[in-house]
C-alpha cells in the first residue's frame, strides 16, 4: 500500500511541476559557427538524470515560403545548476532562425518556448580574408576544399552503394524463399506473451537492472498496443497514448490497465524509484490479463462490425 501511495504522490507532483521556460540568447545576432549561450531560468530544480542527451536542435529558418527550411543548431555543451540551464550552441546556416518549443526532460513536463535569433556570415576584406571572427567552435575553418571537408561523405556513399547491392541480392533471395516457403505471421498477442516470458526469464529483479527491465517491458507493451489497436505509439507520452486509445473508443478498463503498466514503467525508467520482485511479477500477470482482455474485445468488435455490414 505504501508503494502505491508513493507512486500516486510522485505522479501528482510530476503533473504539477510543469514549467514553460523562456530561453535567452547572449546576443540576438551571432556569426556563422560562433559559440553562443542559450540560457533558461528555472523556477524549480531539474534532476540532471532527466535531461536528454542533446546533440542537435531542429530549428526553422524564417522565410515567406510555405515549406520552411530546417537548420541543425548544434549543442556543444550543457551546464545545469539549481537556478539555470545553459545550452552552448552554434549554427552553420545563416538567416533568422527559430528554435521551436522542445521538451527539456524525458517525461516531457518541462517545455521551452520558441527562441529566435539571427545567424550572419562573417565580414571579409578585399582579399576574401575573414574579419573579426572569434570563438569559432572547434576551430573549424569556414572555407575548405570539398573533398577535404566531405571526404567522409564520399566514403559513406561508397558504403551505401555496397549496402544497397547487398540488400538487392538478399531481397531476391528472400523473394525466392517466400515462393518456396510462405512467411508465417505470428499474431500480436502471441508475440507479446512470448516476449514477456523471455524478458522475465532474464531475472532482472535487482535494483541496478530494473531500468533496463522496464525499458524492455514498456517496449513490448507499446508494440502490442500499436498492433492491436492500430495507433501510433512512437514518441508518445503515456498521457498522449491513453488519449489516443480513448479516441479509438477503447473501453476504460483496458485504458486503466495501460495507464497503470506504462506509468509504473516510466517511473522506474526516468527516476530513482525502484520496486521488488513480487511487484514485478504482479505487473507481468497484469500485462498478461490485459493482453487477453484486449484480444477478446478486438475480436468481438470485428464480429460485430461484420454483422452490421451484412445486415446493411
Amino acid at each position: 500500500m505504501k508503494y502505491f501511495i508513493s507512486i500516486a504522490l510522485t505522479m501528482v507532483l510530476g503533473l504539477t511541476q510543469a514549467q514553460s521556460l523562456v530561453g535567452q540568447m547572449e546576443r540576438e545576432s551571432i556569426l556563422l559557427g560562433e559559440r553562443n549561450a542559450l540560457k533558461f531560468t528555472l523556477t524549480m530544480p531539474i534532476n540532471p538524470a532527466e535531461l536528454p542527451e542533446f546533440s542537435a536542435l531542429k530549428a526553422v529558418k524564417m522565410s515567406n515560403k510555405k515549406e520552411k527550411d530546417s537548420v541543425d543548431v548544434e549543442v556543444l555543451d550543457v551546464q545545469l545548476d539549481a537556478a539555470e540551464l545553459t545550452l552552448y550552441i552554434t549554427a552553420w546556416d545563416s538567416g533568422v532562425v527559430v528554435i521551436p518549443p522542445f521538451a527539456l526532460n524525458q517525461s516531457g513536463t518541462l517545455l521551452s518556448e520558441a527562441t529566435m535569433f539571427r545567424v550572419e556570415f562573417p565580414q571579409v576584406d578585399e582579399n576574401g580574408e575573414i574579419l573579426d571572427i572569434y570563438e569559432v567552435s572547434f576551430d573549424i575553418p569556414l572555407f575548405q576544399d570539398f573533398t577535404e571537408k566531405y571526404w567522409w561523405l564520399l566514403d559513406l556513399i561508397l558504403v551505401l552503394l555496397f549496402a544497397a547491392g547487398l540488400v538487392l541480392v538478399l531481397r531476391v533471395k528472400d523473394d525466392i524463399q517466400e515462393i518456396i516457403e510462405p512467411e508465417i505471421v505470428i499474431p500480436s498477442e502471441e508475440k507479446a506473451l512470448h516476449d514477456l516470458e523471455q524478458l522475465y526469464r532474464k531475472g532482472q529483479f535487482e535494483t541496478n537492472a530494473q531500468k533496463l527491465h522496464f525499458a524492455e517491458f514498456s517496449d513490448i507493451l507499446r508494440g502490442y498496443i500499436a498492433s492491436r489497436y492500430q495507433v501510433v505509439t512512437f514518441e508518445k507520452t503515456t498521457f498522449e497514448l491513453i488519449n489516443a486509445l480513448r479516441l479509438k473508443s477503447v473501453p476504460i478498463e483496458q485504458r486503466e490497465f495501460v495507464e497503470e503498466l506504462l506509468s509504473i514503467s516510466d517511473m522506474i525508467k526516468f527516476s530513482k524509484a525502484t520496486t521488488d520482485e513480487t511487484e514485478m511479477l504482479r505487473l507481468k500477470d497484469t500485462a498478461v490479463h490485459f493482453i487477453g482482455l484486449s484480444t477478446r474485445w478486438v475480436e468481438n468488435e470485428a464480429i460485430k462490425q461484420k454483422g452490421e455490414s451484412e445486415n446493411a
